[in-house]
């Protein structure tokens, strides 16, 4: 139970902050020594084991009145729950020990405050946010996170400041910045908080001073060595709105989450970040020279401001954040199938240079037949029937087949082989990729083949960029369409006619007159002209109504000649179609044309000779909507305790006696229905346990996890392992003990919003990094920390519990809103995630990173991990 000498800490009237109000040039951390000094070396060597003991087995059945004291323990406006009160007995447990343990004044650890907005998203929402903010401040400003590297996520908080400082000039004031970071650094030995010099910040991408010249700036990179890592992520703009997220300022695949805050919890995050500056300020800051106003003024002072209403979410576009971050999404998934589709035309370079060639000779291109009694083009003419019969003489099925038919024609295959999963195929021009003169790469991307044949200009055969004899050879296939668009006049209104080639006669692509549909600027027939260098280009309708669920986003011929005859390229269409995300692009000749996608646009492919891509198991359409902000209900002040822990750099699994990790093993304890956590990697030996237990008691564990996030440093030895392995284990346990709890512990793989199966964390494509636990719908943790070992016994923390089931709900549904994991990342009852219908039904999944364990593997993937750091 909370001692007497607990109660009386958390109701001393001063803290670290008040008392730097009255020394702003006293250094922080000298000031816990003087006013919540440690009990002397055997009350805390009696403390270590008693606490200890306490977090991991209880306090026992605590009572109604015991419950009433511990309310006593926070400034909290109203009596928080019951269960947010057992929770934080246990934190309080930690001071017993050492009063400065959760890096906060006790009486600054329970309070209360508002969460007007959070933001469930990719790092560029968040980031836009921090400049929301940071252009708004008064006079300071301070910022902590633990990887600062220079990205996209720096570039924008170096043009915020750059703004700040241009509002601040106008306004005739300066702002004071604190800006702190976790780089690693030899001077750390020494002095772990290490101011960083102005003449330092251009190394870090951070604005020089004369580009600023309105802001006085301190940066300090903190570390503790060797394992005390500073893993904070927050910003706190003049002591008025504090935001608290999971995301690094960097560039990452991730699905992050932060939290807005305001009310007196706003202080008690001050004070945190006072304590973890640890220098002297130089300059103080303002607020502690009382030149702004207090966060803490009483209740019926304060009014707290929900929606468009408040000053720092009024100027969002809330619906344009949420198309961005959509982009966002399907931006990351081209560069990563770029990235694929480059290192695979690599693989086949060799291969597409033969088959090209292949084809050329078939042609007379540059050679003529190797048969000297074979009559001159049949083969050509053969070889060109393939494809044709392919594309449209198969019989229809229900799942088009062609592209594949006329692919395996080609490539002489036999079509029932197994086919690695591919991104797309190219044909080079030249053998060698790094050898000069002109080459003419295609790339066949995938696109969903209609059932019916698909007719371009009235040719019975698909348009194709093609050299001359095979150009020539369709217009012999087709003599009859190029004869009747002779005759074809030009399109009332039009004031430019079919294309000729040079000698005057139309091209075979002229399309016959009741089939045209003329591209207009206006964006009429929902198509709109993307380049227009000659005469007015036409589609034909034919095109337009067989696509199979899609419309056109855009039509192009470009008018560049083909260097051989002189003749107008091929007509090049853009299809935008639900089944895709992303569009692709291909240049298959000198007079090729490009044709770039928007990040709203859905699908794209270019109609081409054929499909060289498997069924992609990807979901490229994101089912329902997806809604980076949650803009909270309006809401009263509701509990709010700092539940973090400091760093601790020694090695060891010891340091367990924080209130991070007695708020974490209070949620295992005390729920009676549910615990969701939803953490990058889960293998803590006390977490583990304590899931287990609750399991046991009948309460159901759901744990969202990353597959693969960061296995080479999870599989160090004394790291615990990576996810698959201890979900693995867990799974074994409770089966062997035969009570059938395992049906209590559901694990889900994270699962992107726009994916229909788990991936891989190390493809480092949809990766998620949200921090969150919420027990019984009525408590919520979030913060920096992860249910990994290096969280919970050595990186600093920062991290708060709330005590509202309105909050929580709405977290929850963001949280389900946003991500695919609970509609496709359950894995069966022994840790292992399997198909559940189709030909792979049963089967598992392939990015699996595999159980394998021991001292060789974890020496192996220890090596590897040095290695990736040295680059």
């Amino acid at each position: 139970m909370v001692n007497q000498r607990v109660v009386d800490l958390c109701h001393k009237e001063e803290t670290v902050t008040s008392y730097l109000h009255k020394h702003p040039n006293k250094a922080p951390h000298k000031i816990p020594r003087k006013l919540f000094p440690k009990p002397n070396l055997f009350k805390r060597l009696f403390f270590r084991y008693e606490v200890k003991r306490e977090l991991h087995h209880g306090q026992g059945e605590l009572t109604e009145e015991m419950l009433d004291r511990v309310a006593t323990c926070g400034k909290f406006q109203k009596r928080p729950s019951d269960l947010f009160l057992k929770m934080y007995a246990d934190v309080l447990l930690c001071l017993e020990r050492d009063p400065m343990s959760g890096l906060v004044s006790p009486p600054l650890l329970g309070s209360t405050g508002v969460i007007p907005l959070s933001i469930i998203s990719v790092i560029p929402d968040i980031m836009q946010h921090y400049y929301d903010v940071i252009v708004r401040a008064e006079r300071e400003v301070i910022l902590a996170t633990n990887y600062w590297q220079p990205s996209r996520s720096v570039t924008k908080i170096r043009e915020a400041l750059r703004q700040l400082s241009k509002n601040a000039g106008e306004k005739k004031r300066k702002v004071i910045v604190k800006l702190m970071y976790d780089r690693g650094a030899l001077r750390q030995f020494v002095h772990n908080h290490t101011p960083v010099p102005a003449a330092g910040w251009k190394a870090v991408d951070l604005p020089e001073a004369a580009e600023i010249p309105n802001i006085q700036m301190e940066v300090i990179n903190f570390h503790r060595p060797l394992l005390g890592t500073f893993h904070s992520k927050y910003l706190i703009v003049d002591r008025k709105v504090a935001l608290l997220n999971s995301n690094n300022i960097q560039d990452r695949p991730n699905m992050e989450m932060m939290v807005h805050l305001e009310g007196p919890v706003v202080d008690s995050l001050f004070d945190m970040a006072m304590l973890s500056w640890n220098n002297a300020l130089r300059p103080p800051l303002p607020s502690l020279l009382k030149q702004i106003g207090d966060a803490s003024l009483p209740a019926p002072a304060r009014r707290y401001l929900f929606g468009k209403k408040n000053p720092y979410i009024a100027c969002k576009d809330i619906e344009g954040a949420s198309r961005r971050a959509r982009g966002d999404l399907r931006r990351q998934h081209t560069e990563l199938l770029e990235e694929l589709e480059r290192e695979r035309q690599q693989r086949m370079h060799n291969r597409g240079a033969e088959l090209w060639d292949t084809v050329r000779e078939a042609f007379h291109v540059n050679a003529s037949p190797t048969d000297p009694t074979m009559a001159p083009r049949s083969r050509g003419a053969d070889l060109w029937d393939s494809v044709r019969e392919a594309f449209q003489q198969s019989p229809v099925t229900a799942e088009p087949s062609r592209g594949w038919n006329m692919r395996d024609t080609l490539l002489r295959r036999n079509p029932s082989e197994e086919r690695m999963p591919s991104r797309g195929f190219t044909w080079s021009w030249s053998r060698d990729p790094t050898a000069a003169g002109p080459r003419r790469p295609a790339t066949l991307h995938h696109v969903n083949m209609p059932t019916e044949p698909l007719v371009l200009n009235n040719l019975d055969a698909p348009m194709v960029d093609s050299p001359t004899e095979m150009r020539s050879r369709a217009h012999s296939l087709h003599e009859n369409q190029r004869n009747a668009t002779e005759k074809t006049p030009a399109l009332e209104g039009s004031t430019a006619a079919v294309p000729h080639t040079q000698n005057g006669s139309p091209t075979s692509l002229s399309p016959s007159p009741e089939k045209l549909v003329p591209l207009r600027s206006d964006g009429a027939a929902n198509i709109k002209t993307i380049s227009d260098p000659g005469p007015a280009r036409f589609a034909t309708t034919e095109v337009l109504s067989n696509i199979p669920g899609g419309h056109v986003d855009a039509v192009m011929l470009h008018d560049s000649p083909d260097h051989a005859t002189g003749e107008n390229s091929a007509l090049h269409v853009s299809v935008q179609n639900p089944h895709d995300s992303h569009l692709t692009s291909r240049a298959n000749s000198f007079d090729s044309v490009l044709v770039r996608h928007t990040s709203l646009a859905k699908v794209a492919a270019h109609l081409n000779l054929g499909n060289n891509c498997e069924v992609d198991p990807t979901a490229t359409e994101l089912d329902g909507d997806f809604k980076p902000h949650i803009l909270h209900k309006p809401h009263d002040p509701v509990p709010i305790a700092m539940v973090s822990r400091r760093p601790h750099g020694a090695p060891g699994h010891k340091d367990i006696r924080t209130p991070q990790n007695a708020a974490w093993l209070g949620a295992f304890r005390y729920a009676q229905r549910k615990v969701i956590i939803q953490t990058p990697t889960f293998n803590a030996a006390p977490v583990v346990a304590a899931a287990l237990s609750a399991c046991r008691r009948g309460v159901e564990v759901v744990l969202f996890l990353d597959l693969g996030f960061n296995d080479q440093g999870e599989m160090i030895p004394g790291q615990g392992g990576t996810n698959e392995q201890v979900v693995f284990k867990m799974y074994r346990i409770l089966k062997e003990e035969g009570q059938t709890h395992e049906k209590n512990l559901k694990v889900y793989w994270y699962t992107g919003k726009d994916q229909i199966k788990p991936m891989n964390a190390r493809v480092k494509q949809r990766n998620c990094h949200v921090k969150f636990c919420a027990v019984d719908d009525q408590v919520g943790i979030v913060g920096n920390g992860n249910q990994d070992t290096q969280s919970w016994f050595h990186s600093q923390e920062i991290n708060i519990m709330v005590d509202s089931p309105a909050i929580v709900e709405e977290w929850l549904n963001g949280l389900d809103t946003n991500q695919n994991t609970l509609a496709f990342g359950l894995v069966d009852d022994d840790g292992i995630w399997r198909y559940r219908d189709g030909e792979k039904k049963g089967q598992p999944l392939e990015d699996l990173g595999g159980l394998k364990s021991g001292l060789f593997t974890s020496l192996r993937e220890a090596i590897r991990m040095v290695q990736k750091a040295r680059g």
